[in-house]
């Protein structure tokens, strides 16, 4: 998967859909009120990212039935960690990548090796 970081003006991800239509998008997702249906209408995009502390399970199930990944950041203590691969969400922005790492694979464990890390 090929990405380019470019900082989009709010008309321009519906604008890129119509020209590359598996182009991925992600919406990044820092401050201010977060309306799932709002921004997969206006935005189209393809990811989310927001940061852990403004995680809630309807978020992550209004985004998944959208058809939205969900990448959080920046998740650091290993509750949290477990938190978020408990609910099976899409990506993890960790300063601590071995704790991640070793968090995913306990989890996987406990889980039967149904976590795919």
């Amino acid at each position: 998967m090929k990405w380019s970081t470019r900082v989009l003006q709010p008309s321009e991800p519906a604008r890129i859909r119509q020209i590359l239509s598996n182009a991925n998008i992600l919406a990044l997702l820092e401050k201010g009120p977060i309306r799932p249906k709002a921004l997969v209408a206006k935005l189209h995009p393809s990811h989310v990212g927001i940061r852990f502390h403004r995680l809630t399970k309807s978020l992550a199930k209004e985004f998944h039935a959208a058809s939205v990944r969900m990448v959080l950041f920046t998740v650091n203590e290993r509750s949290e960690m477990e938190r978020v691969v408990d609910m099976r969400l899409d990506g993890i922005i960790s300063d601590y990548p071995d704790l991640l790492n070793g968090t995913c694979r306990l989890m996987s464990t406990f889980n039967n090796g149904a976590f795919d890390y």
